[in-house]
């Protein structure tokens, strides 16, 4: 996905009539003036992102008069930064309280014009409930901003106290021999843009280069993801080649919240020191286990037989314990191939985009199809092939 803004890609927002959706809203340059009335709504709008699933606001995009054609981009609405500059725009979003962290404002050039620009601002989902500044609190519905009721201005509230960290980074001695450096999602959900900063400087064996995981980072790391990496044998930190420990700092962005957390390990060889003679004996009671295990081979051939039914079951988020996962388990387990399908109304582009492996235009107008009463078939969606629709209707209520 591009993650740059500029005027090619709102361009393309327009060729591509990508229509309004529960995450992205287009304002024409109407929509900013030195009234209060408009600041008013400014942030009624920004908070409305904040208190539902987080989103983008495109201000210098012109919706279609033409009923029949509203929410869909008619064109660039070029705006005045002279007279209306980012620093201004920044100054109306600071007045929601709280205030919202990590909000993103990209003046977008226009024209080869100078003070021509559009302001894309991205708005992460927030950990508590924001107020706008006609002291009301909003969310988002039917492409527009509604007031929200107590019980969900108390649910947003909750959202602070039930988020876990869900990127862990370990070590494990392999026979109290070798060290191998392991990275996991502990978590239920996809960590996005993980990045890694070694504040101890690491030394690989054989000065091999740095794993481009490590190095790089990771656009998605999803639930139960682990990767591991032989790193140094255990001997080199007793020696002194190596440092003895290590320590790295661990940044990512959590869907639960939409805001990066950050977290320190710590890791110091010299807490395994001891536990030699207690790895190695577990390595050999290991071995015996081994062959014990063995017996129970034509079971497990057994289950592997249901893993690609079991698949169609959850997304590429991991399995949603909900009542059709379980009703889903069941027909497993009675060697069934007939599953429960998932409700598509009122998700976001981003759960098709990983439950059907597709892009974000695509995903876009599903959601948009899926959040209002349809009134066209699915062959009628542009860029929706007959493969994608049979899929479709396997794992969706129809």
């Amino acid at each position: 996905m591009n993650n740059i803004w500029d005027q090619a890609r709102l361009e393309s927002y327009i060729t591509n009539q990508i229509e309004e959706n529960l995450m992205l809203d287009y304002k024409s340059a109407g929509a900013l003036a030195k009234t209060d009335g408009k600041r008013s709504e400014v942030t009624k709008d920004v908070s409305a992102f904040a208190n539902s699933a987080g989103g983008t606001i495109i201000y210098g995009i012109k919706e279609h008069d033409d009923q029949t054609k509203k929410h869909l981009p008619e064109k660039i609405d070029p705006i005045d930064r002279t007279q209306l500059s980012k620093e201004w725009l920044e100054q109306v979003i600071g007045n929601i309280r709280p205030r919202i962290d990590a909000i993103s404002i990209h003046p977008v050039p226009l024209n080869g014009i100078s003070t021509q620009v559009a302001y894309v601002v991205e708005i992460p989902r927030g950990i508590t409930a924001h107020q706008a500044t006609d002291h009301r609190y909003y969310r988002r519905y039917n492409f527009e901003s509604v007031s929200m009721e107590d019980y969900e201005i108390q649910d947003i509230r909750n959202r602070r106290c039930s988020f876990s960290p869900l990127v862990k980074f370990d070590v494990e001695v392999r026979h109290a021999v070798a060290i191998t450096l392991v990275v996991a999602n502990i978590g239920n959900s996809i960590a996005q843009d993980v990045k890694f900063n070694f504040l101890t400087p690491l030394v690989w064996n054989n000065n091999e280069e740095m794993p481009p995981l490590l190095k790089d980072g990771a656009k998605y790391l999803s639930p139960g993801e682990i990767h591991k990496f032989h790193y140094q044998s255990f001997l080199s930190t007793v020696t002194n080649e190596i440092p003895s420990n290590i320590d790295v700092e661990i940044s990512y962005t959590h869907p639960e919240i939409g805001q990066r957390i950050s977290d320190i390990f710590h890791i110091d060889f010299k807490n395994y020191y001891r536990s030699l003679a207690t790895e190695s004996e577990l390595y050999q009671l290991g071995k015996t286990i081994e062959k014990a295990l063995g017996k129970l081979a034509d079971k497990i051939q057994a289950t592997n037989r249901h893993l690609d039914t079991l698949s169609k079951i959850g997304s590429l988020t991991g399995l949603e314990l909900s009542i059709p996962t379980l009703k889903n388990l069941k027909h497993v387990l009675d060697h069934s191939t007939q599953l429960e399908k998932v409700d598509p109304r009122g998700r976001g582009p981003l759960f098709f985009m990983e439950v059907l492996g597709i892009d974000e235009v695509r995903a876009s107008r599903l959601s948009t199809y899926y959040h209002n009463p349809p009134d066209k078939s699915l062959e009628a969606i542009e860029g929706i092939s007959e493969e994608l629709i049979a899929k479709i209707k396997e794992i969706f209520i129809e």
